[in-house]
């Protein structure tokens, strides 16, 4: 740390840890113009909620140098994840506990924005956020709960993107099979082959169909 302003660093605690990880979550709830204008002094953008939670200065040090692997001693990186994958992998396995789906579900990509430098960057122009990580998700349609997701890290090297659609699908929906649940996607993962085999486990799908899909019968064009 060579800054001055850090150098007098104090360490971080468990209570500290879950605040910062608490503020992070409401950021996401309610948007500010600035960082800075949850700690305003003025009353129209002050937020007290996270003011008496943690000092700005305290959560720009742990967000500026926020670690979640030690850099000396990663040896080759596996892929474009390997800093965060054991905290994807945390926090994915809590997302599975603390909330109990209802039996609606939907298969989706979201898009969590991002503007700087990185091969992961996608870019989305159907979206309305363009550009940042594509996150593939399972959500309750009911409330819009992310139930499970994985980030998507580009071309599997040991296979083609054919057939993307259909094994993100059936990832997602492992632990739900043989439950009766209904899940609804859009015609990105839609086929007649994936439905098929969704119902053989006991999962209803429901989506739009691309008109170019194999086994679709062109009785059902206008």
């Amino acid at each position: 740390m060579g800054d001055k302003k850090f150098q007098k660093w104090k360490k971080i605690s468990t209570e500290d840890m879950n605040a910062y990880f608490g503020i992070m979550i409401f950021l996401g709830l309610t948007r500010l113009p600035a960082l800075s204008d949850y700690w305003h002094r003025d009353p129209l953008f002050h937020c007290s909620i996270i003011a008496n939670g943690m000092s700005r200065d305290r959560f720009y040090e742990i967000h500026r140098y926020l670690h979640f692997v030690n850099n000396t001693t990663i040896t080759t990186p596996t892929d474009g994840l390997y800093k965060v994958c054991q905290f994807l992998t945390m926090i994915g396995e809590r997302f599975k506990v603390v909330n109990h789906p209802h039996c609606q579900c939907a298969i989706d990509e979201a898009i969590v924005p991002y503007k700087g430098r990185s091969s992961l960057k996608q870019y989305m122009p159907q979206k309305p956020i363009k550009r940042g990580f594509k996150v593939l998700v399972r959500v309750d349609s009911m409330n819009g709960y992310v139930y499970q997701f994985k980030v998507y890290t580009g071309k599997e090297t040991s296979s083609t993107e054919k057939g993307l659609g259909s094994r993100v699908v059936k990832n997602l929906t492992v632990t739900i099979q043989h439950h009766n649940h209904h899940v609804y996607c859009d015609n990105v993962f839609s086929s007649f082959q994936l439905f098929s085999d969704l119902l053989s486990v006991a999962i209803y799908a429901c989506g739009t169909l691309r008109s170019n899909r194999k086994h679709f019968s062109s009785e059902l064009t206008p």
